[in-house]
């Protein structure tokens, strides 16, 4: 598993770095709804998240993004849901003032129930559109299915999905 890291990792940095300079630096935040899936649908309640991400808009096409996202769900005894992850974020429209964005990469997942408290690896995958509401200030909607690995081995941990609303501002770098 760190192989497979260390080559995500090596490849975000050649594809951002060939022949580009920074772009500009994006802070964010988002609100929405995290869905439970797989046994623990059954046991534990959709909810409210939230999220912070901070990007790097390595050239005009993609962006490498870390996000951190918490919710807290009720049943059973409830549980909490930490995950932090880093996605390529892949523009492949962009039409007036809207953008609309693949996303995908790895992430670390953390629940948190008063049974166990489970440590997972996984992957995500989604998509996003923004509107540009101007230049700087981003508006959008992302949606994200997390894949969870190993999630037989403990009392928590399935795939889940999120659809967040985000509020953005993007920095722009001084060179171009």
């Amino acid at each position: 598993m760190k192989r497979v890291l260390f080559w995500f990792s090596a490849f975000l940095f050649l594809v951002s770095t060939q022949g580009y300079a920074l772009d500009g630096i994006y802070v964010g935040g988002n609100i929405g709804h995290v869905g439970m899936s797989g046994r623990t649908a059954a046991t534990f309640s959709n909810t409210i998240g939230f999220g912070v991400d901070l990007g790097l808009r390595a050239n005009p096409v993609l962006d490498v993004t870390a996000a951190f996202q918490a919710s807290s769900h009720s049943g059973g005894a409830g549980m909490s849901l930490l995950n932090f992850m880093l996605t390529a974020d892949y523009k492949f429209a962009e039409m007036n003032d809207f953008e609309f964005f693949l996303t995908g990469g790895p992430g670390f997942y953390f629940f948190k129930t008063v049974a166990a408290t489970d440590s997972k690896f996984g992957l995500n995958i989604g998509t996003t559109g923004n509107v540009m509401v101007d230049e700087n200030i981003r508006v959008g909607l992302n949606f994200r299915y997390h894949f969870i690995f190993n999630s037989a081995a403990g009392v928590s941990g399935d795939n889940y999905y999120s659809v967040m609303l985000r509020f953005g501002y993007f920095f722009p770098s001084g060179g171009a």
